[in-house]
């Protein structure tokens, strides 16, 4: 069962709901400590984790504002739950799941993707969207991931406004290839100085 803090700022009803849904007969809990009116505005309150986690038996997972691989250690150390799950900083970013594994077992943190690990990716990606939904049906819904994979990169404003606007899988694979490029120049021009 995933549950929310409450539905509005007055009293707490995830620890209450957590209860029942482990009475009914849940295995796991997993708590985002926000109102349901805040969505994703506002800092999670994790202590509404930690609460949710002494007041039931099953094992809670915590979940928002995970940015980071040291944001979800820090969770689990904050709150005592049992895991963490990853929402939205997954998004064209699917590498932190495996530095989020690492920071949880006491490995060593993988390093940033290169901008060429993010490009191959997402085509990637997109090939796979494509095979799976269709070409035209992949090619729609893959423009919101591969906006999200230029995230941080050189011109990634004005590449993302490109992306919103192709209509085939070689039109974004094109888009792909000039952050790709731009990146190398930036990096080229960054070398030179």
């Amino acid at each position: 069962m995933k549950l929310r803090t409450g539905w509005r700022d007055r009293g707490e009803d995830a620890t209450a709901l957590a209860r029942r849904c482990e009475r009914a007969g849940a295995a796991v809990v997993t708590v985002h400590p926000r109102w349901a009116g805040q969505r994703f505005r506002g800092e999670a309150d994790w202590s509404v984790i930690a609460r949710v986690k002494d007041a039931v038996g099953i094992p809670v997972i915590g979940n928002g504002d995970i940015r980071r691989a040291a944001d979800a250690a820090r969770m689990q150390e904050q709150t005592g739950c049992d895991g963490v799950m990853i929402g939205r900083a997954a998004l064209g970013n699917p590498w932190i799941l495996g530095q989020t594994a690492a920071a949880l077992c006491g490995d060593a943190i993988p390093g940033t993707p290169s901008v060429e690990d993010r490009v191959v990716l997402a085509a990637r990606h997109l090939e796979m969207a494509a095979a799976d939904r269709g070409p035209k049906r992949g090619v729609l819904e893959m423009r919101k991931h591969i906006a999200w994979y230029l995230k941080g990169m050189p011109m990634a404003r004005a590449l993302r406004d490109e992306v919103n606007h192709a209509t085939t899988a070689q039109g974004l694979k094109s888009v792909l290839a000039e952050a790709r490029d731009a990146a190398r120049l930036a990096q080229a021009a960054g070398v030179a100085r």
